[in-house]
């Protein structure tokens, strides 16, 4: 292999060192140096168990004897990490290892690990998976955080034994420089399989920015054959929109100071999937004084969808914590009034046995009422709770809406007392609007239609002077139905608006007037259920119109 393959192999990003049958070390990169601290020149030609002393354990031992019966490539992500790595004094770096058999240019057959440094990627998750866990610790009591912390203490000690040992083993250097160098007279054949073989991606492009040498696991990452590629500027691999801040990032590893950039990249390949790699790019020297640049490429899609999925698991839980709290709030202060009233008519009622029919009859009513408004509040609470879980879906059939209609607004005027006007209008029927007129037959879902019209109703009741006129319309054309509710109230604030659909919330000028916020987040979502729209038009002091229209099918 030629000095520039030699410097290449030293300037890749990856850790890379092979044994032959009785563990001796037949090759060690740079990276495995800067990693270790271990120099190759104590290391190749000496039996690595005097330097890392878990190689004598049996699961070490017989990993490395399976790879002796297979020419496959082997992932050692289930044993413990292959090679103890420490950069920046004592932290520890993350990697992957793999492992294959090879046969190397003097006959003799070797085994090349391969080593990934994973430390970014591992550590974000870590991140989201610590945020999650400050969240649910949250919920726990002392006794709880007491034995976790015990836990956590012994890990910490175990950890610290462990790195003391380790910390004996590397002190040890023994320097074997004849066989060093003898050893590397015959690893040029082996240099090229661990170019060619290596289980990430590995480029070697010219100053000018193209290719020169690639191996499969690149260009099958990419989709592309080597013969495709070679000879072809990397921005070949960007879409178009992406090229002029590509050629920026190559510009600075060039002409920069340090020579080396990493980070992760997503590209759409020319099948249609998209794909997230992870690069890191190093610039080096040849013996000649030309530039060169290696870069590894690694496939981490599957690794960026479970940050997202954990992102959003995040975003829930949070977000379902907060409507927790607002639940508990609303709901409790709404339950107040009605129990209030029951206790206290129910107690007027035992404390006076012969209480006039009239006010006994109040009191039933009253209490009736009560009752009524509790268990409009847990259905409430139970449709939005279920709407939260899973999709709410309309199923239509055949509904008198004359009926409908008639039905929630003599409920609401029991409660209103005749207090307002209430005036609907029925557009686009044939005769008159009566159960028997089959034109007034609709299909549609009237238990999600119902609650649409009780909450806009129940809303124009309240926020209405006494004595003031609610209009409801009710319009039938070719493709849809429509009602309009309309009243002469309070309004709602303009910057308020956007924000009327939101579960809990409540405009700043109802005042004292009850309510839990969760009414219009029903009525959305019933409307939306039917694939139709509801719209807003109110005016502070002017009043408000709610416009609801629901396909028919």
């Amino acid at each position: 292999m030629t000095q520039a393959e030699h410097h290449a192999f030293n300037a890749l990003p990856v850790g890379v060192f092979a044994l032959d049958k009785q563990y001796t070390v037949r090759v060690w990169n740079l990276r495995m140096t800067e990693w270790t601290g271990l120099e190759a020149g104590a290391l190749v030609g000496t039996d690595i168990r005097l330097w890392f002393s878990h190689w004598r354990a049996n699961d070490f031992r017989d990993a490395l004897q399976a790879i002796w019966q297979t020419k496959e490539l082997v992932n050692l992500d289930s044993l413990p990490s292959a090679i103890p790595s420490y950069v920046h004094g004592s932290k520890q770096r993350i990697q992957t290892t793999t492992a294959r058999l090879y046969t190397a240019a003097d006959g003799e057959s070797v085994v090349l690990f391969t080593l990934q440094d994973i430390t970014p990627q591992v550590q974000e998750i870590e991140h989201i998976k610590t945020s999650m866990v400050e969240i649910k610790e949250s919920w726990r009591n002392d006794e709880e955080i007491r034995i976790l912390n015990e836990e956590l203490e012994k890990r910490v000690e175990e950890r610290t034994e462990e790195l003391a040992r380790l910390n004996t083993a590397l002190t040890k250097e023994i320097t074997v420089r004849k066989q060093v160098e003898e050893a590397f007279r015959h690893s040029e054949h082996l240099l090229s399989l661990i170019f060619e073989n290596a289980a990430v991606g590995l480029a070697l492009l010219h100053q000018n920015g193209r290719y020169i040498r690639l191996n499969q696991t690149f260009c099958r990452i990419f989709e592309f054959s080597v013969e495709e590629l070679l000879g072809k500027h990397f921005a070949y691999l960007y879409h178009e929109d992406d090229r002029i801040a590509a050629t920026e990032r190559w510009e600075q590893i060039i002409y920069g100071e340090s020579g080396v950039l990493s980070g992760d990249r997503h590209f759409k390949l020319r099948s249609g999937r998209e794909v997230d790699i992870y690069f890191t790019t190093v610039r080096f020297i040849t013996t000649d004084g030309e530039t060169r640049v290696i870069t590894t490429g690694t496939d981490i899609t599957e690794i960026k969808r479970a940050e997202e999925e954990m992102r959003l698991s995040l975003v829930r839980e949070q977000e379902l914590n907060k409507l927790k709290a607002n639940f508990v709030t609303a709901v409790s202060h709404e339950f107040r009034t009605p129990l209030t009233v029951i206790f206290s008519s129910s107690e007027i009622l035992q404390a006076q046995p012969n209480l006039a029919k009239e006010k006994r009859d109040k009191m039933y009513f009253q209490i009736e009422r009560s009752v009524k408004r509790m268990t409009e509040l847990l259905d409430e609470v139970v449709f939005v709770e279920r709407s939260m879980r899973e999709r709410t879906v309309a199923f239509p059939r055949p509904t008198n809406i004359f009926k409908l209609v008639s039905d929630v607004i003599a409920e609401t005027e029991i409660f209103d007392r005749e207090q307002h006007f209430v005036n609907v209008q029925y557009i686009g029927f044939d005769g008159e609007p009566s159960l028997a007129n089959p034109t007034l037959m609709l299909s549609i879902d009237a238990g999600l239609l119902r609650p649409v019209i009780t909450h806009l109703l129940t809303n124009a009741l309240k926020f209405s002077p006494t004595e003031s006129p609610i209009r409801i319309t009710v319009e039938r054309t070719q493709k849809d139905l429509r009602i309009t509710v309309k009243d002469k109230g309070i309004g709602i604030p303009e910057p308020e608006q956007p924000y009327i659909y939101d579960l809990f919330f409540r405009a700043s000028n109802v005042g004292l007037t009850q309510g839990t916020g969760m009414g219009l987040t029903i009525v959305k979502r019933c409307v939306d259920a039917h694939g139709g729209v509801v719209m807003c038009d109110s005016h502070l002091t002017a009043g408000t119109v709610f416009r609801v229209q629901i396909p028919l099918v």
